[in-house]
């Protein structure tokens, strides 16, 4: 059999069997373990297909080989959810009034209250989301939340900067999604995943030595 040879040109490239992952945050992926075994029968010169036909191999051939490694690698990570680190959540500042306090604002900038907030505060307060939660918008929150309200600001003990609590952050997102490398490579799905990447290779080297051949 000639390099890059495969049978079925007008039928689908490949056949796939659906398995559900379960993520560490209770949702679940559908992914596909993706096998080539309508190759077994090949026929066709893949290197020697029209310009058209080659590209939709090549291109679907190259979407079954990331849809293994997707598999694979999921089957590697640990999709185990941990609790959230406590002091992301703790107090960053409150907010008093007379003595008692009326508002708690945490590191991510949550804010807690057992007085309604007003919908003009909670406008003004989405006006100074700039999208990233953490102490920063906790500060610029606790100066608002009092300004509206009557109170003054005390910051906690337990408040955070920003570059600490985005390392802190990262460090528990890096955890949460550990990958055992080493088993990965010993697995032989890896191997026929590299294998497929050479096969391709192939096939477009001996596709150019034909053409430069003709």
């Amino acid at each position: 059999m000639s390099i890059g040879a495969v049978s079925g040109i007008s039928r689908a490239w490949s056949s796939a069997e659906q398995k559900e992952l379960k993520l560490g945050n209770g949702e679940t992926r559908a992914v596909q373990e993706i096998s080539r075994d309508w190759m077994d029968s090949a026929q066709v010169d893949v290197a020697k297909l029209p310009e058209a036909e080659y590209q939709q191999f090549v291109d679907l051939e190259r979407q079954r080989i990331a849809a293994n490694e997707f598999y694979l690698r999921s089957q590697y990570t640990d999709h185990s959810a941990q609790a959230i680190d406590s002091r992301l959540t703790s107090t960053y500042a409150t907010v008093s009034s007379g003595g008692r306090v009326i508002a708690t604002i945490d590191n991510q900038g949550t804010i807690s209250s057992d007085y309604a907030l007003s919908d003009t505060l909670q406008r003004q307060l989405a006006a100074i989301d700039n999208g990233r939660n953490g102490p920063d918008y906790a500060a610029r929150a606790a100066a608002l939340v009092a300004s509206v309200m009557g109170g003054v600001v005390s910051k906690a003990g337990t408040a955070l900067t920003q570059s600490s609590f985005e390392q802190i952050k990262s460090n528990q997102q890096n955890r949460t999604s550990a990958m055992n490398t080493e088993g990965m490579e010993q697995d032989e799905l890896l191997q026929q995943i590299l294998s497929w990447r050479r096969w391709l290779s192939d096939i477009a080297a001996a596709r150019t030595e034909s053409q430069q051949k003709n």
